[in-house]
């Protein structure tokens, strides 16, 4: 698909605009046991390919369970969400739960979270906050413990707690305790003081996997995300997200140094608004043997994630030509969310191109010699 592509893109500007059957979930408990108000549930975001919506306790639609993309956060093999230095906004619901919680003061949250290969979870996991980027509450994990911040109070070390290893997360907390639940088993309760005040209910974001200009971004990635005020639903949760998990086969990732070769040319910034995301093609000359597949010497194309939720940021942009990096890549035909993402070829030989194995970039690790990478 992307060779063809490649071959027949226009020279700068270019998407797939055809629709992709996903695969049918797998069999297991229903997920989101319910989407009623009534019963605590204020907002839902599986992935994105599991969404729906929340009914008020008279059924009718209250909202949907729309997830927004924000700064560097991107979609990635499973369709979660990787937040890098971003975060996901549960759209529309801030205000809601606020105003929830001044006749019901509680907060229920769940998370399945999927660390980085060979570390802990670490970052910001829920904030709550102003539309002018002001800290109104968050969850925190950081050096093996859960902690909520909140302004004006010395931050509250929760619990300990360690995540190195995919988990669904649920956490909830009243005007007397607080519960954590890890894979639907209940590993903490403890008297907490610790609830959000609001001062205005309608200036409330909700965000999960980071905040505005956080200083420790979430190094994970996170999906089966659910928001409300009773924790009812974290066994069962926790089960339909474990079946699900249990039914995927991860893509196979590799890791090499190599040599920028050349990229397309980059899009005018004046361009940049016809693009909301987009992939820049870059070709790499790697420096070892990669098994059976390339040899050194041999040359490689990647697609680079280069236009994130209608933004280019620095560390998004390419590496300068002839500079070598260390890459963690993964072949593009076993990442499935980039079907339909625009695909940026300009000054590159799509003939050449054919020949070439393809990739998607996953990362250009920190270190490597030139301007950086993902």
């Amino acid at each position: 698909m992307t060779a063809f592509f490649r071959r027949n893109a226009a020279p700068i500007l270019a998407a797939l605009l055809a629709a992709f059957p996903y695969p049918a979930p797998p069999a297991g408990p229903a997920w989101p046991a319910t989407n009623s108000e009534a019963d605590g549930v204020l907002w839902y975001w599986g992935t994105q390919t599991l969404t729906g919506e929340i009914v008020d306790a008279d059924g009718h639609w209250a909202r949907e369970g729309e997830a927004i993309l924000r700064h560097q956060a991107r979609t990635n093999w499973f369709h979660g969400v990787s937040p890098r230095k971003g975060f996901l906004e549960a759209a529309d619901t801030g205000p809601a739960l606020a105003r929830t919680m001044e006749s019901s003061p509680a907060l229920y949250l769940e998370a399945a979270i999927h660390p980085p290969p060979g570390q802990p979870a670490q970052g910001v996991l829920f904030w709550l906050g102003t539309f002018e980027d002001a800290l109104i509450w968050q969850l925190r994990l950081q050096e093996n413990r859960l902690w909520i911040d909140r302004p004006d109070t010395p931050p509250l070390a929760l619990a300990d707690l360690s995540i190195s290893d995919p988990a669904h997360f649920a956490f909830a907390i009243s005007a007397e305790t607080a519960s954590i639940w890890i894979n639907g088993e209940r590993v903490h309760q403890s008297e907490a003081a610790g609830l959000p005040v609001f001062d205005d209910p309608w200036d409330v974001i909700a965000v999960f996997g980071g905040a505005p200009d956080a200083p420790l971004p979430f190094n994970g990635s996170l999906e089966y995300l659910l928001l409300g005020t009773q924790s009812k639903t974290a066994a069962q949760h926790a089960q339909a997200w474990q079946t699900a998990h249990a039914s995927r086969n991860p893509p196979e990732i590799f890791t090499l140094r190599a040599t920028l070769t050349a990229h397309a040319t980059e899009p005018r910034e004046e361009d940049l608004s016809e693009y909301g995301n987009a992939l820049l093609g870059t070709v790499w000359t790697v420096q070892a043997p990669l098994g059976d597949e390339l040899q050194a010497g041999d040359s490689l194309f990647a697609w680079h994630a280069y236009v994130l939720n209608s933004r280019v940021y620095p560390d998004t942009r390419p590496p300068e030509p002839g500079s070598s990096h260390t890459l963690t890549l993964s072949r593009v035909q076993d990442q499935p969310q980039l079907e339909g993402i625009q695909q940026l070829i300009d000054n590159l030989d799509p003939d050449q191109l054919l020949l070439l194995p393809d990739f998607y970039l996953l990362d250009i690790h920190p270190g490597s010699e030139g301007r950086g990478g993902e």
